[in-house]
Formats: structure tokens, C-alpha cells, sequence
């Protein structure tokens, strides 16, 4: 397990990162809703919309739940930095 420990990146751990940011700030944290599902069963495609304190939201999609949350999550975090 120490080498996993060692190796972890929180950089990469965007949902993470994203709640950090608002917990710093004592702000409301981002919720995370699925927005649709498109394909067949063995290969679906999620959509999920995080909504942040004031309003503001970002969509992300992927093959699973997880993935399209990280996608969400990168884009708020990309405009908060300003590079989206």
C-alpha cells in the first residue's frame, strides 16, 4: 500500500479538488445530477451536470457515472482557474 500511497496524485482527483475548493471558501458544495443515458445497456454514455454555489453548472459525459462526473468536475475546475 506505500507505494500506492506515494504514487497518489490528488491533482488528478478532480471531484476532489473541486469540493476542496468550495470547502475552503465555506461554500455550498457541488451536486452532481445525471442528466441523461444514451445507449444500449453494454455500452451506455452518461451525461452529469455539477451544479455549483451561485448558480453556474457544467456538464460532462463518458461509459460510466464516474467518468462523467470527472469530466464535469474538470470543466467547472478549468473556468474556475481561467482556462475554460
Amino acid at each position: 500500500m506505500k507505494d500506492i500511497i506515494d504514487e497518489y496524485d490528488p491533482r488528478g482527483n478532480t471531484i476532489g479538488l473541486l469540493q476542496e475548493y468550495f470547502q475552503q471558501r465555506g461554500e455550498q458544495l457541488p451536486v452532481y445530477e445525471e442528466t441523461s443515458r444514451t445507449g444500449p445497456d453494454h455500452r451506455p454514455q452518461f451525461t452529469v451536470r455539477v451544479r455549483l454555489a451561485g448558480g453556474r453548472g457544467f456538464e460532462g459525459s463518458g461509459p460510466s457515472l464516474a467518468d462523467a462526473r470527472r469530466q464535469a468536475a474538470q470543466k467547472a475546475l478549468d473556468t474556475i482557474r481561467g482556462n475554460g
